[in-house]
């Protein structure tokens, strides 16, 4: 174990956060890494951690700016002058880490940023110009191109999510995972399977997840407004987001994960790809690394890729699904990426 001390800012510690329950994962792996953890977090909720991490809430709140900040700037100095000698993470945090990048810069304290966003933000460009590194899952994830962007793949846990061989792939029970929010294209998803269901009746599909703003919470209602009908048919659920340890069940019990996100690479769809069910997408950043069923790894619809899919047979999905999880066993394991972490921040 390396005698050091790392000081970790992000968002909440919430074992139970439909969004950021795993940077309580995240924290816990660094503890085997490191001698002593601080935590700088917005908010602590259904948590467990190890002996060596020490855990302090700014109780971070977005309608109260002004406070906030004050409360975080508290925290963090406090923190720093009692030990400068250490190495920040901000885990999704460019936010904080853009308002103490000068100070970590003047006191030559080594500070890293995860940002994983094709969304530019002047956050992340000012703390870019301050700090020693960003941390990204995919080249294509991050917006700025820099010798300080270093793409270490996303962390997701094998263990947790098993592979479940089916003898039979029915093509008949879709899911979706993920915030119910605007940049998630949900209304296009609806419309593809509403023209798929022409062809085949039987398909269902689960959306799971809940908005993540007060904006994002009216969209999704005009949506499920609109589709009324489909919900009412009964082959169109919408449900509340689930706890990450849920997931794999979830999966299992689906015949395939669509998604029409095309921004990052999200999470779930290496979680979808290691449990081993199909994955339909027009993520450019999974295309690229996955392949599509259309052939394309760019330009592509998500009607050509579910037209594609549907024409596979079930032998080439199984090859396609065991090639397409030892790419994500391979770059995107959680054990890997925290040791890829850890060379970067014991530099």
């Amino acid at each position: 174990m390396s005698k050091t001390h790392l000081l970790v800012m992000n968002y909440c510690m919430d074992d139970a956060d439909q969004v950021f329950s795993h940077q309580v994962q995240i924290v816990r792996k660094l503890a085997e890494k490191f001698d002593e953890i601080t935590v700088i977090t917005g908010r602590v909720g259904d948590l467990r951690v190890p002996a060596n991490v020490k855990v302090l809430t700014t109780n971070w709140k977005p309608n109260s700016r002004l406070l906030s900040i004050i409360r975080f700037l508290k925290v963090f100095i406090r923190t720093i002058f009692k030990n400068r000698d250490l190495t920040i993470f901000s885990h999704m945090t460019e936010v904080q880490s853009s308002l103490v990048a000068p100070l970590t810069w003047a006191l030559r304290i080594p500070h890293y940023l995860w940002y994983a966003h094709v969304s530019p933000s002047i956050y992340l460009k000012w703390s870019h110009f301050w700090i020693n590194g960003v941390i990204t899952s995919t080249v294509g994830s991050c917006p700025i191109e820099s010798k300080k962007v270093n793409a270490i793949g996303q962390s997701v846990d094998p263990n947790q999510f098993l592979e479940i061989k089916k003898k039979i792939r029915e093509r008949n029970k879709f899911l979706h995972i993920g915030r119910f929010d605007v940049s998630k294209n949900i209304p296009e998803i609806i419309q593809v399977l509403i023209t798929e269901r022409e062809k085949n009746p039987k398909i269902e599909l689960a959306i799971i997840g809940s908005p993540s703003s007060k904006e994002n919470a009216l969209k999704a209602e005009e949506v499920i407004s609109a589709n009324s009908k489909h919900i009412g048919a009964g082959w169109l659920k919408f449900l509340p987001y689930v706890k990450r340890g849920d997931l794999p069940k979830i999966f299992g019990d689906s015949d395939l994960f669509i998604h029409a996100f095309r921004g990052s690479l999200d999470k779930t769809l290496i979680e979808a790809t290691m449990v081993g069910i199909p994955v339909v997408t027009v993520n450019n950043e999974y295309l690229v690394e996955f392949g599509s069923w259309s052939g394309s790894k760019t330009r592509t619809s998500l009607k050509q890729e579910l037209d594609a899919f549907m024409l596979v047979s079930d032998k080439e999905v199984d090859s396609i699904q065991g090639a397409r999880r030892e790419i994500a066993l391979e770059r995107h394991s959680l054990d890997a990426w925290i040791n890829k972490l850890y060379k970067i921040l014991c530099r």
